[in-house]
């Protein structure tokens, strides 16, 4: 029997100009018994602007 592992990690792409969240995503990854990748499936999108305001960015 092969044993598989999946991982899931959350992405954050933050611009280095402005400290602004540019994009969010997600990775799942497979991984077979010794830790080597077998699949790498990686999903991101660009956030809604008035979600999450760039660093000194208040009301």
């Amino acid at each position: 029997m092969t044993r598989r592992r999946l991982t899931e990690c959350l992405d954050l792409m933050v611009s280095e100009a402005t400290g602004a969240l540019e994009a969010v995503g997600f990775d799942f990854v497979t991984l077979d018994e010794q830790g080597r990748i077998l699949s790498d499936h990686q999903y991101f999108d660009t956030p809604p602007t008035y979600v999450v305001p760039a660093p000194g960015e208040t009301d």
